[in-house]
């Protein structure tokens, strides 16, 4: 065995105590929730027939950004096993490379719903104009809207942190609060982990917050037109279900954020003597967003469930290549 990594196995084997467990928890609920998700981004990706589908570019698009915050948590989660712990302040921690990506995923996060739910209304509201786009140009820039905003708060944030006297306080390796002695039942009494500047808390997790109430709220405005549209009147059964999974898939996804961001986010932010244990189950409520949207457009997406029956083989996507239904007349 390779004489360097002889020490971090002897401690993993020797020392490994309930935080280890913990991170050990996010890493298996992480791999998995890439494995769920792959099969359904390689399809879109590969797939002609889907990946020119604007529905299914969406469904791609947050299915990645989803799996960059579960990636990025492994990663993280992986290191603090392996990697002894030290105090260093929190001005070097928020410029290691892995803690700022988490900053900058962790907003993108959050935003994306909202932009999910954007792209509902206007395939509904002005879909001549929406399937004309033929590029993927639109949904680079769906995407980069929200990732810009994620990348400015992110920057503010560490620029806040090293320009106060937060740069030099010490925290724990990858600014957990948390410590390697500390066991299940002992109580952390910390609003948040050391990644968010306490004077720009509220501004970090206010804009996840009002994205991903807003998002409900676009979403139910769009289920109520689409749920309305005398179109579907004249549509055959086959075809209003085609139409009806779009919607109702990206609404469950987007729907399922209010437990899977937003309320570990607040409880997290605000209860502010939290065990272990409590911290763990928050934090891996978040993790599960990832593959609980896959199971949502698997029971509520024929086309879907289609891509997870026949895999690795790909789909029989050409049949229909656009729902013009929408598009206004």
């Amino acid at each position: 065995m390779n004489s360097g990594l002889v020490e971090p196995v002897q401690r993993l084997f020797k020392d490994f105590g309930p935080v280890d467990v913990t991170m050990t928890i996010y890493i298996v609920l992480g791999i998995a929730g890439l494995g769920v998700a792959t099969p359904l981004m390689f399809n879109i990706v590969t797939d002609k027939g889907l990946n020119s589908r604007k529905e299914f570019q969406v469904m791609a698009a947050a299915s990645f950004v989803d799996s960059l915050y579960v990636a990025i948590n492994v990663i993280n989660s992986a290191y603090r096993i392996f990697v002894t712990a030290k105090p260093v302040t929190r001005g070097e921690c928020i410029v290691t490379p892995t803690i700022f990506t988490s900053t900058v995923i962790s907003q993108l996060y959050g935003q994306m719903p909202l932009f999910v739910a954007i792209d509902r209304l206007l395939a509904l509201k002005f879909g001549n104009w929406y399937y004309a786009k033929k590029t993927l140009r639109y949904i680079y820039v769906l995407v980069l809207i929200p990732l810009t905003c994620s990348l400015a708060i992110a920057i503010i944030n560490a620029v806040w942190i090293k320009v106060t006297s937060a740069d030099l306080e010490t925290t724990s390796s990858l600014c957990f609060s948390s410590s390697k002695t500390q066991k299940s039942s002992d109580v952390i009494e910390s609003t948040v982990p050391g990644l968010i500047h306490k004077d720009f808390q509220y501004v970090f997790f206010g804009v996840k917050w009002f994205d991903v109430i807003f998002s409900t709220v676009v979403f139910g405005v769009v289920l109520y037109f689409q749920h309305n549209d005398p179109r579907l009147d004249v549509c055959s059964p086959n075809w209003k279900t085609t139409i009806n999974s779009a919607y109702r898939s990206t609404a469950a996804s987007t729907l399922s954020s209010l437990v899977s961001i937003l309320l570990p986010d607040a409880l997290l932010l605000t209860v502010t003597s939290k065990t272990l244990v409590v911290t763990t189950v928050l934090y891996s409520m978040q993790l599960l967003k990832l593959p609980g949207n896959i199971l949502a457009y698997i029971f509520l997406h024929k086309e879907v469930r289609e891509i997870y029956r026949n895999f690795p083989k790909r789909s029989n996507s050409n049949v229909i290549h656009v729902i013009p239904m929408v598009a206004k007349t």
